[in-house]
């Protein structure tokens, strides 16, 4: 089964506030734009088969405020050089994706990028993807957490796609876990249907 595991980095107003119901009420005085979209793709999750990697930096149209560039690492320089245009990101994103992969992410990151599209004036793509929500299976997965049981050494947290090989490693230890039959009738039962 190719699983893929997608994270972004976006603006905020502070981290009380960065969850996807504030970004909506809060995006006239901050608009939540992503500054950074990351992506891991395993052809078998069930293997241990390499990942193919996408890491995605964006150029924004606001001030990037101090608190995100401090907390990702990301700054103004970063974006001027290795930035593109969101346009540009959306097709090479999609071309990444394929319509039977399941796509894990840690939240509402698929909703932000539909966001995204609309402040960039972005029309449909008439592109369909299945997702799953791994906060919706587990609670909310703390990564700082997830580093420490998995004895991660030496990554950056809120870097996208550092946080998409802490939430693969998790993951698999829910498949060893729980069984690849388990598993499925999992996937199965909770996967969802998102529109590009």
């Amino acid at each position: 089964m190719r699983t893929i595991f997608l994270d972004t980095e976006y603006l905020s107003l502070s981290k009380k506030f960065s969850a996807f119901k504030f970004l909506i009420k809060y995006k006239n005085i901050l608009y939540p734009e992503i500054i950074q979209i990351g992506a891991y793709k395993f052809e078998n999750i069930f293997t241990k088969n390499r990942a193919k990697k996408l890491n995605l930096y964006l150029k924004i149209q606001q001030f990037l405020p101090k608190r995100i560039s401090k907390l990702t690492g990301i700054n103004q320089n970063l974006l001027n050089q290795k930035g593109r245009l969101f346009k540009d990101n959306i097709h090479l994103l999609l071309k990444f994706l394929k319509g039977s992969d399941i796509i894990f992410v840690n939240g509402e990151d698929l909703k932000l990028i539909k966001l995204n599209m609309t402040f960039n004036k972005i029309k449909s793509f008439n592109k369909k993807f299945y997702f799953i929500n791994l906060r919706n299976l587990t609670g909310n997965i703390d990564t700082k957490k997830l580093l420490k049981f998995h004895d991660i050494k030496n990554i950056k947290l809120h870097n996208a796609l550092n946080d998409c090989l802490i939430l693969s490693k998790f993951l698999k230890k829910f498949i060893n876990i729980n069984g690849q039959n388990k598993f499925l009738n999992i996937i199965k039962k909770n996967k969802k249907i998102i529109k590009f």
